[in-house]
């Protein structure tokens, strides 16, 4: 994930390392060697290192052990400096300041935190397996706008749901964790940064696999995705199953928004999609609630989003958010991934926030106002920009572009959403340098009318993280 300072002249960039099977640490770093292969990487404004050649801003690792995937980052207000939260997979949320982006030095003096996240398993469970998949996946990070304290929600992916009692791991996992951030006068982290005292993971019923979550613009809601829900089980409360928590499957919008026919985008041994997975959840969760630890009190709704939703963005006004499908609808027609826009099966999905938070089910249910095809395969990122009239998305290809001949585009698309309910592919943009081992995992806006462009033409940047290319690629366009 990329970050870019107001001004335009830095760029953070999140990084992680491949770590070998059976191993927790990354291949060719010792802790606490000052060197590391994750953390976070600082560019300037002509992509040079200005922390001196491949130097990458490590944490201090709880316990001796290494950090080796740092996944998500957020600006916090800052009275000075810039001020950093960054999602750790293994180890929840770290907090902390650069007092100088030019030597990428972090201020010791105003505290670098900590905030460990529930595990999946049992840490003894974890070291018989070799440490896969027993880490939390703390894979994005949430911030409120404003506030002393300020809040961060953690996206663990595959966080321990926590049922009491049990506690109890059905599926993958998945949990939203609520950390309150302290800040002293000169901004930096206080010792009562950490997560709240009661409800601090928020378990989401029916969800698997929590990959992103987005705070409104006005700080009041919490966005949440996941790309599966729970198979087979029955709300006992509702009647209805998880993976159609309003009974949405019998409305017009069903074929589009509840499934048990995705394709989650995976490939088995031979090569061939997965398929029958079911379709993900949307969450709406009221922020002052959930803080206050209102827990499973604070959810707002939960609707049934398409095929594996991984990423919420919010219109400025908080009128829409926009949400971006990576799994394959096979509901659909012209479902099998091939090259050109058309109706893929893979879709951003618009939905009208006040209608998800009516208090009648049938708007509810109505709030789907358009979709559309995301102009590639798998779409991950999103950015909007030009007054929310502009989309673009980050098609990732992730799976398709594994295979010898890959059958699905990698690119990212701009798409005109100017009308939500027929969002419209305008221009799509191929990979620099073209390969296969290509994986654009986000995209994100930098300022307006930067650089050579001219003053009277709106021109921006678009920061791309390629994951599989470990490569940072700039999109520099002008409207007109």
């Amino acid at each position: 994930m990329a970050l870019v300072t107001a001004d335009d002249k830095y760029v953070l960039v999140s990084l992680d390392c491949d770590v070998p099977n059976g191993q927790l640490e990354c291949a060719t770093t010792t802790p606490p060697a000052p060197a590391n292969e994750s953390g976070v990487q600082v560019f300037d404004s002509d992509f040079n290192n200005p922390c001196g050649g491949a130097n990458i801003i490590g944490f201090p690792p709880p316990g001796g052990q290494s950090v080796t995937s740092v996944d998500g980052i957020q600006f916090l207000p800052a009275p000075e400096g810039v001020s950093v939260a960054a999602a750790v997979e293994q180890q929840g949320a770290e907090f902390f300041n650069l007092s100088d982006v030019k030597t990428c030095a972090i201020d010791g003096n105003r505290n670098i935190i900590n905030v460990q996240q529930r595990p999946v398993q049992p840490p003894m469970s974890c070291a018989a397996q070799g440490g896969g998949g027993c880490y939390p996946g703390s894979f994005r990070i949430a911030v409120t706008p404003n506030g002393s304290p300020g809040y961060a929600f953690v996206a663990n992916e595959y966080g321990l749901k926590h049922l009491s009692p049990p506690k109890v791991n059905f599926g993958l996992g998945g949990t939203v964790g609520v950390i309150r951030v302290q800040r002293n006068s000169g901004g930096g982290f206080s010792p009562g940064t950490g997560s709240i005292e009661r409800n601090k993971n928020i378990y989401i019923p029916g969800a698997d696999t929590i990959p992103g979550v987005t705070v409104s613009h006005d700080g009041k809601r919490l966005y949440v995705v996941n790309e599966n829900a729970r198979q087979n089980e029955i709300n006992k409360k509702t009647g209805n199953p998880y993976w159609d928590p309003t009974n949405v499957a019998n409305t017009p919008n069903g074929g589009i928004l509840a499934s048990q026919n995705c394709q989650p985008g995976g490939l088995d041994n031979n090569g061939n999609p997965i398929e029958g997975q079911n379709n993900g959840l949307l969450t709406i969760i009221d922020i002052g609630k959930a803080t206050r630890g209102g827990g499973q009190g604070s959810i707002l709704v939960s609707i049934a989003a398409g095929c594996s939703p991984v990423r919420v963005v919010e219109t400025a006004n908080g009128k829409y958010i926009w949400v971006a499908t990576r799994g394959l609808n096979l509901n659909l027609p012209g479902t099998q991934p091939g090259p050109g826009p058309g109706t893929s099966g893979y879709q951003v999905l618009a939905f009208d926030v006040s209608k998800l938070l009516s208090k009648s089910l049938n708007e509810v249910n109505d709030a789907l106002v358009g979709f559309g095809d995301s102009g590639g395969t798998a779409p991950v990122g999103l950015a909007l920009f030009d007054n929310d009239q502009m989309l673009a998305v980050a098609n990732s290809n992730r799976f398709f572009s594994k295979l010898p001949q890959p059958a699905g585009d990698t690119n990212v698309a701009i798409l005109d959403v100017s009308k939500p309910q027929s969002p419209t592919v305008i221009t799509t943009i191929p990979p620099t340098p073209t390969s296969a081992d290509m994986f654009p995992r986000d995209v994100t806006l930098g300022p307006t009318n930067v650089g050579d462009c001219l003053a009277d033409l709106g021109c921006f940047n678009l920061y791309v993280p390629n994951y599989d290319a470990n490569s940072l690629e700039v999109i520099t366009a002008q409207l007109n």
